[in-house]
Protein backbone atom coordinates (compact mmCIF):
# COMPACT_ATOMS: atom_id res chain seq x y z
CA UNK A 1 0.00 0.00 0.00
CA UNK A 2 2.99 1.93 0.70
CA UNK A 3 3.87 2.00 -2.87
CA UNK A 4 1.00 2.58 -4.66
CA UNK A 5 0.42 6.07 -2.02
CA UNK A 6 4.34 7.35 -3.37
CA UNK A 7 3.56 11.13 -3.74
CA UNK A 8 3.41 10.72 -8.32
CA UNK A 9 3.05 14.46 -8.30
CA UNK A 10 6.86 14.49 -7.22
CA UNK A 11 8.16 12.07 -9.23
CA UNK A 12 6.01 13.70 -12.40
CA UNK A 13 7.71 17.20 -11.72
CA UNK A 14 11.00 15.74 -11.68
CA UNK A 15 10.12 13.62 -15.10
CA UNK A 16 8.74 17.07 -16.89
CA UNK A 17 11.14 19.12 -15.78
CA UNK A 18 14.29 16.84 -16.06
CA UNK A 19 14.17 16.38 -20.07
CA UNK A 20 13.18 20.04 -20.54
CA UNK A 21 16.10 21.49 -18.61
CA UNK A 22 18.35 19.34 -20.56
CA UNK A 23 17.18 21.04 -23.56
CA UNK A 24 17.58 24.13 -22.25
CA UNK A 25 21.53 23.59 -20.60
CA UNK A 26 22.30 21.87 -24.11
CA UNK A 27 21.00 24.56 -26.62
CA UNK A 28 22.81 26.85 -24.53
CA UNK A 29 26.11 25.12 -24.54
CA UNK A 30 25.65 25.23 -28.69
CA UNK A 31 24.64 28.43 -28.92
CA UNK A 32 27.88 29.61 -26.87
CA UNK A 33 30.09 26.98 -29.45
CA UNK A 34 28.14 28.44 -32.75
CA UNK A 35 29.25 31.74 -31.72
CA UNK A 36 32.48 32.02 -30.29
CA UNK A 37 33.81 29.01 -31.01
CA UNK A 38 32.83 28.40 -35.21
CA UNK A 39 31.16 31.48 -36.02
CA UNK A 40 28.49 32.71 -37.33
CA UNK A 41 29.92 33.80 -40.47
CA UNK A 42 31.45 30.48 -41.39
CA UNK A 43 27.88 28.64 -40.86
CA UNK A 44 26.37 31.36 -42.66
CA UNK A 45 28.90 30.28 -45.45
CA UNK A 46 28.48 26.35 -45.22
CA UNK A 47 24.97 26.24 -45.04
CA UNK A 48 24.17 28.54 -48.40
CA UNK A 49 26.76 26.37 -49.95
CA UNK A 50 24.31 23.26 -49.32
CA UNK A 51 27.11 20.91 -48.69
CA UNK A 52 25.54 19.69 -45.68
CA UNK A 53 25.94 16.24 -46.03
CA UNK A 54 28.13 13.82 -43.57
CA UNK A 55 31.37 12.91 -45.15
CA UNK A 56 32.07 16.39 -46.40
CA UNK A 57 34.74 17.90 -44.34
CA UNK A 58 33.28 21.22 -43.81
CA UNK A 59 30.84 19.47 -42.63
CA UNK A 60 31.98 17.26 -40.32
CA UNK A 61 34.03 19.97 -38.75
CA UNK A 62 30.69 21.97 -37.79
CA UNK A 63 29.63 19.17 -35.92
CA UNK A 64 32.39 18.04 -34.03
CA UNK A 65 32.90 21.87 -33.25
CA UNK A 66 29.68 22.53 -32.21
CA UNK A 67 28.00 19.14 -31.54
CA UNK A 68 30.43 17.10 -30.15
CA UNK A 69 33.47 18.71 -29.01
CA UNK A 70 34.03 19.37 -25.49
CA UNK A 71 31.94 20.46 -23.59
CA UNK A 72 28.67 18.71 -23.93
CA UNK A 73 30.31 15.96 -26.33
CA UNK A 74 27.88 14.10 -28.38
CA UNK A 75 25.19 16.16 -27.66
CA UNK A 76 23.74 16.35 -31.32
CA UNK A 77 22.25 13.06 -30.26
CA UNK A 78 20.75 14.80 -26.72
CA UNK A 79 19.14 17.37 -28.61
CA UNK A 80 17.92 15.73 -32.19
CA UNK A 81 17.51 12.26 -31.43
CA UNK A 82 16.30 12.75 -27.74
CA UNK A 83 14.09 15.93 -28.68
CA UNK A 84 11.42 14.43 -30.50
CA UNK A 85 11.29 11.68 -27.51
CA UNK A 86 11.32 14.41 -25.02
CA UNK A 87 8.80 16.55 -26.52
CA UNK A 88 6.26 13.99 -26.53
CA UNK A 89 7.37 12.58 -23.13
CA UNK A 90 7.03 16.50 -21.70
CA UNK A 91 3.30 16.61 -23.44
CA UNK A 92 2.38 13.44 -21.88
CA UNK A 93 3.14 14.06 -18.54
CA UNK A 94 1.89 16.91 -18.24
CA UNK A 95 -1.98 15.93 -19.37
CA UNK A 96 -1.10 13.12 -16.69
CA UNK A 97 -0.60 14.65 -13.76
CA UNK A 98 -1.09 17.53 -12.04
CA UNK A 99 1.69 19.72 -12.43
CA UNK A 100 2.82 22.93 -10.89
CA UNK A 101 1.37 26.16 -12.04
CA UNK A 102 2.76 27.89 -15.44
CA UNK A 103 3.74 24.47 -16.64
CA UNK A 104 2.76 24.93 -19.91
CA UNK A 105 4.45 28.34 -20.70
CA UNK A 106 7.73 26.75 -19.14
CA UNK A 107 6.98 23.65 -22.11
CA UNK A 108 6.17 25.75 -24.90
CA UNK A 109 9.61 28.24 -24.01
CA UNK A 110 12.05 25.47 -23.44
CA UNK A 111 10.80 23.97 -26.79
CA UNK A 112 11.17 27.15 -29.06
CA UNK A 113 14.49 27.76 -26.97
CA UNK A 114 15.63 24.82 -28.58
CA UNK A 115 14.33 24.98 -31.96
CA UNK A 116 17.05 26.72 -33.79
CA UNK A 117 19.72 24.11 -32.22
CA UNK A 118 16.82 21.37 -33.81
CA UNK A 119 17.31 22.99 -37.16
CA UNK A 120 20.81 23.68 -37.10
CA UNK A 121 21.53 20.24 -37.01
CA UNK A 122 19.87 18.89 -39.43
CA UNK A 123 19.19 15.15 -38.74
CA UNK A 124 17.06 13.42 -40.99
CA UNK A 125 15.36 10.68 -38.96
CA UNK A 126 14.96 13.57 -35.77
CA UNK A 127 12.38 15.44 -38.49
CA UNK A 128 10.30 12.43 -39.61
CA UNK A 129 9.89 11.58 -35.93
CA UNK A 130 8.65 14.61 -35.25
CA UNK A 131 6.98 15.00 -37.96
CA UNK A 132 5.00 11.51 -36.96
CA UNK A 133 4.62 12.70 -32.87
CA UNK A 134 3.15 15.73 -33.83
CA UNK A 135 0.31 13.96 -36.62
CA UNK A 136 -0.34 11.48 -33.86
CA UNK A 137 -0.97 14.00 -30.81
CA UNK A 138 -3.36 16.08 -33.56
CA UNK A 139 -4.71 12.56 -34.17
CA UNK A 140 -5.29 11.98 -30.32
CA UNK A 141 -6.51 16.05 -29.79
CA UNK A 142 -9.54 15.33 -32.76
CA UNK A 143 -10.15 11.71 -31.20
CA UNK A 144 -11.04 13.44 -27.59
CA UNK A 145 -11.72 16.50 -28.67
CA UNK A 146 -9.18 17.99 -26.54
CA UNK A 147 -8.51 21.87 -27.72
CA UNK A 148 -5.38 22.67 -25.51
CA UNK A 149 -3.41 19.83 -26.79
CA UNK A 150 -4.24 20.79 -30.27
CA UNK A 151 -3.72 24.36 -29.43
CA UNK A 152 0.07 23.53 -28.27
CA UNK A 153 0.73 21.60 -31.85
CA UNK A 154 -0.48 24.45 -33.33
CA UNK A 155 1.81 26.49 -31.56
CA UNK A 156 4.55 24.39 -32.57
CA UNK A 157 4.16 23.92 -35.82
CA UNK A 158 3.93 28.05 -36.19
CA UNK A 159 7.09 28.36 -34.70
CA UNK A 160 8.55 26.18 -37.21
CA UNK A 161 6.94 27.42 -39.68
CA UNK A 162 7.89 31.17 -38.85
CA UNK A 163 11.60 29.82 -38.27
CA UNK A 164 11.93 28.69 -41.79
CA UNK A 165 10.15 31.79 -43.18
CA UNK A 166 12.48 33.61 -41.14
CA UNK A 167 15.65 31.66 -42.41
CA UNK A 168 18.76 32.87 -40.38
CA UNK A 169 22.04 31.20 -41.75
CA UNK A 170 19.90 29.51 -45.00
CA UNK A 171 18.67 26.94 -42.84
CA UNK A 172 15.92 26.46 -45.02
CA UNK A 173 18.25 25.82 -47.50
CA UNK A 174 20.48 23.36 -46.20
CA UNK A 175 17.59 21.04 -44.30
CA UNK A 176 16.50 20.83 -48.16
CA UNK A 177 19.70 19.67 -49.13
CA UNK A 178 20.04 17.33 -45.77
CA UNK A 179 16.88 16.19 -46.40
CA UNK A 180 16.12 15.91 -50.04
CA UNK A 181 14.62 12.56 -51.78
CA UNK A 182 16.32 13.01 -54.68
CA UNK A 183 19.85 12.79 -52.52
CA UNK A 184 18.64 9.98 -50.82
CA UNK A 185 17.64 8.05 -53.43
CA UNK A 186 20.93 8.80 -55.22
CA UNK A 187 22.82 7.02 -52.68
CA UNK A 188 20.46 4.24 -52.60
CA UNK A 189 20.75 3.90 -55.92
CA UNK A 190 24.44 3.81 -55.57
CA UNK A 191 24.11 1.39 -52.78
CA UNK A 192 21.53 -1.14 -52.68
CA UNK A 193 20.41 -3.44 -49.83
CA UNK A 194 20.53 -7.02 -50.53
CA UNK A 195 21.23 -9.85 -48.51
CA UNK A 196 24.78 -10.76 -49.54
CA UNK A 197 27.70 -10.24 -46.52
CA UNK A 198 29.80 -7.08 -47.44
CA UNK A 199 33.12 -7.77 -49.80
CA UNK A 200 36.16 -7.99 -48.16
CA UNK A 201 37.77 -5.54 -51.15
CA UNK A 202 34.62 -3.07 -49.93
CA UNK A 203 36.03 -3.17 -46.50
CA UNK A 204 39.76 -2.35 -47.29
CA UNK A 205 37.99 0.78 -49.03
CA UNK A 206 36.10 1.93 -46.10
CA UNK A 207 39.37 1.31 -43.44
CA UNK A 208 41.18 3.37 -46.42
CA UNK A 209 38.77 6.31 -46.45
CA UNK A 210 39.02 6.25 -42.49
CA UNK A 211 42.17 6.58 -42.23
CA UNK A 212 42.03 9.72 -44.42
CA UNK A 213 39.60 11.18 -42.41
CA UNK A 214 41.64 10.44 -39.17
CA UNK A 215 44.79 12.57 -40.59
CA UNK A 216 42.57 15.21 -41.71
CA UNK A 217 41.18 15.34 -37.96
CA UNK A 218 41.53 13.17 -34.68
CA UNK A 219 38.15 13.60 -32.32
CA UNK A 220 37.72 13.11 -29.27
CA UNK A 221 35.45 14.29 -26.01
CA UNK A 222 38.52 16.08 -24.70
CA UNK A 223 39.95 18.27 -27.69
CA UNK A 224 41.06 21.74 -27.17
CA UNK A 225 41.14 24.73 -29.12
CA UNK A 226 44.27 24.36 -30.65
CA UNK A 227 42.84 20.48 -32.03
CA UNK A 228 40.29 22.53 -33.70
CA UNK A 229 42.26 25.06 -35.04
CA UNK A 230 44.39 22.29 -36.60
CA UNK A 231 41.95 20.63 -37.74
CA UNK A 232 40.29 23.39 -39.25
CA UNK A 233 43.42 24.31 -41.50
CA UNK A 234 43.11 21.18 -43.81
CA UNK A 235 39.65 21.94 -44.59
CA UNK A 236 38.45 24.00 -47.48
CA UNK A 237 35.60 26.48 -46.68
CA UNK A 238 32.82 26.17 -49.10
CA UNK A 239 32.24 28.86 -51.63
CA UNK A 240 28.37 30.50 -51.78
CA UNK A 241 29.65 31.13 -55.75
CA UNK A 242 31.36 27.81 -56.20
CA UNK A 243 29.71 25.56 -54.16
CA UNK A 244 31.67 22.42 -54.38
CA UNK A 245 30.14 18.68 -55.82
CA UNK A 246 27.98 17.51 -53.66
CA UNK A 247 29.51 14.71 -51.19
CA UNK A 248 28.96 11.07 -50.58
CA UNK A 249 26.16 11.63 -47.86
CA UNK A 250 27.43 8.94 -45.36
CA UNK A 251 24.93 9.01 -43.17
CA UNK A 252 23.49 6.90 -46.11
CA UNK A 253 26.03 4.54 -47.41
CA UNK A 254 27.23 3.91 -44.02
CA UNK A 255 24.03 2.61 -42.78
CA UNK A 256 23.48 0.90 -46.14
CA UNK A 257 26.81 -1.10 -44.92
CA UNK A 258 25.79 -1.52 -41.48
CA UNK A 259 22.76 -2.95 -42.30
CA UNK A 260 24.28 -5.47 -44.62
CA UNK A 261 26.31 -6.73 -41.90
CA UNK A 262 23.77 -6.86 -39.62
CA UNK A 263 21.77 -9.02 -41.90
CA UNK A 264 24.22 -11.57 -43.26
CA UNK A 265 24.92 -12.28 -39.39
CA UNK A 266 21.24 -12.26 -38.88
CA UNK A 267 20.91 -15.84 -41.10
CA UNK A 268 24.51 -16.90 -39.53
CA UNK A 269 22.71 -17.61 -36.10
CA UNK A 270 18.97 -16.67 -36.68
CA UNK A 271 17.61 -18.28 -33.53
CA UNK A 272 20.05 -17.40 -30.52
CA UNK A 273 21.52 -14.29 -32.31
CA UNK A 274 25.81 -13.34 -31.50
CA UNK A 275 25.08 -12.06 -28.20
CA UNK A 276 24.24 -8.28 -27.11
CA UNK A 277 27.11 -6.34 -28.18
CA UNK A 278 28.60 -9.35 -29.48
CA UNK A 279 29.40 -7.49 -33.20
CA UNK A 280 30.76 -3.85 -32.28
CA UNK A 281 34.32 -5.17 -34.45
CA UNK A 282 32.42 -6.16 -37.33
CA UNK A 283 30.45 -2.72 -37.13
CA UNK A 284 34.16 -0.62 -36.62
CA UNK A 285 35.85 -3.03 -39.58
CA UNK A 286 33.82 -1.27 -42.30
CA UNK A 287 35.44 2.27 -41.27
CA UNK A 288 32.37 4.01 -41.64
CA UNK A 289 32.23 6.94 -38.76
CA UNK A 290 33.27 4.20 -36.38
CA UNK A 291 29.75 3.05 -36.24
CA UNK A 292 29.68 0.28 -33.39
CA UNK A 293 25.63 -0.80 -34.39
CA UNK A 294 23.81 -0.67 -37.57
CA UNK A 295 21.63 2.39 -36.82
CA UNK A 296 18.58 0.21 -36.72
CA UNK A 297 16.57 -1.65 -33.90
CA UNK A 298 15.51 -4.17 -35.18
CA UNK A 299 18.10 -5.44 -37.42
CA UNK A 300 20.24 -5.04 -34.41
CA UNK A 301 17.93 -7.12 -31.73
CA UNK A 302 17.77 -9.66 -34.78
CA UNK A 303 21.30 -10.08 -34.99
CA UNK A 304 22.70 -10.27 -31.65
CA UNK A 305 19.48 -11.71 -29.92
CA UNK A 306 18.40 -13.52 -32.66
CA UNK A 307 14.11 -14.20 -33.05
CA UNK A 308 13.85 -15.23 -29.69
CA UNK A 309 15.07 -11.85 -28.44
CA UNK A 310 12.79 -10.34 -31.49
CA UNK A 311 10.04 -12.26 -30.34
CA UNK A 312 10.41 -10.80 -26.88
CA UNK A 313 11.03 -6.81 -27.76
CA UNK A 314 7.68 -7.09 -30.17
CA UNK A 315 5.40 -9.25 -27.77
CA UNK A 316 6.83 -6.12 -24.82
CA UNK A 317 5.04 -3.40 -27.15
CA UNK A 318 2.40 -5.16 -27.89
CA UNK A 319 1.64 -5.83 -24.48
CA UNK A 320 1.75 -2.37 -24.12
CA UNK A 321 -0.01 -1.06 -27.02
CA UNK A 322 -2.95 -3.53 -26.30
CA UNK A 323 -3.18 -2.22 -22.46
CA UNK A 324 -3.44 1.51 -23.77
CA UNK A 325 -6.15 0.40 -26.31
CA UNK A 326 -8.00 -1.38 -24.16
CA UNK A 327 -8.24 1.21 -21.68
CA UNK A 328 -9.20 4.22 -23.94
CA UNK A 329 -8.12 6.77 -21.78
CA UNK A 330 -7.07 10.18 -23.54
CA UNK A 331 -3.57 9.92 -21.41
CA UNK A 332 -2.38 6.39 -22.82
CA UNK A 333 -2.90 6.99 -26.50
CA UNK A 334 -0.53 9.93 -25.73
CA UNK A 335 2.37 7.44 -24.22
CA UNK A 336 1.42 5.43 -27.26
CA UNK A 337 1.97 8.21 -29.54
CA UNK A 338 5.27 8.81 -28.46
CA UNK A 339 6.21 4.85 -28.57
CA UNK A 340 5.04 5.04 -31.91
CA UNK A 341 7.23 7.77 -32.62
CA UNK A 342 10.37 5.88 -31.34
CA UNK A 343 10.15 2.90 -33.14
CA UNK A 344 9.64 4.73 -36.58
CA UNK A 345 13.02 6.23 -35.63
CA UNK A 346 14.25 3.18 -34.73
CA UNK A 347 14.59 1.93 -38.02
CA UNK A 348 17.25 4.45 -39.03
CA UNK A 349 18.83 4.83 -35.45
CA UNK A 350 19.31 3.61 -32.19
CA UNK A 351 17.67 4.77 -29.17
CA UNK A 352 17.24 1.23 -27.22
CA UNK A 353 20.13 2.60 -25.28
CA UNK A 354 20.00 5.64 -24.39
CA UNK A 355 17.75 7.06 -21.81
CA UNK A 356 14.26 8.52 -23.30
CA UNK A 357 12.92 5.22 -24.42
CA UNK A 358 13.52 3.80 -20.76
CA UNK A 359 11.75 7.21 -19.10
CA UNK A 360 8.59 7.21 -21.42
CA UNK A 361 8.53 3.37 -20.81
CA UNK A 362 9.05 3.68 -16.96
CA UNK A 363 6.30 6.70 -17.03
CA UNK A 364 3.97 4.31 -18.91
CA UNK A 365 4.03 1.62 -16.05
CA UNK A 366 3.71 4.05 -12.89
CA UNK A 367 0.13 5.31 -15.43
CA UNK A 368 -0.50 2.00 -15.82
CA UNK A 369 -0.38 0.53 -12.47
CA UNK A 370 -2.25 3.75 -10.96
CA UNK A 371 -5.44 2.77 -12.72
CA UNK A 372 -4.83 -0.93 -11.49
CA UNK A 373 -3.56 0.03 -7.89
CA UNK A 374 -6.88 2.68 -7.14
CA UNK A 375 -8.55 -0.08 -5.24
CA UNK A 376 -5.35 -0.29 -2.66
CA UNK A 377 -5.14 3.40 -2.24
CA UNK A 378 -8.54 3.84 -1.70
CA UNK A 379 -8.14 0.54 1.14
Amino acid sequence: RAFYQFPREHFAKAVFLGPLLALIVGSSVIYYKLVFVYGLDRLDELFASEQVASGNPAFSTYVFTVFIDFPLGNSQNIILSLFVSWLGLAIAVYYTFPLFKKAYSFLLFSLFYSLPVFYLGISKSAFVGLALLLGLFVLVGILFKNKSLLKIVALLLLAHLLFVLINPWHVREAALARFGFSAVSYELAKERIDDQPVKEDGKQDFEKQAQGREKDFQVNGQEDGQDNKAREQTIDKPSPEKPAERPTDNSVTARLSLLKVAWAKFKERPIFGNGYRGLEQEYLSLGKDKNTNPHNIYLQILAELGLIGFIIFVSFFLFLAAEIVIRKNQQFYLYLAVIASYLARGLVELQFSELDIWLILLVLVVVLEQEGGAQWRQG
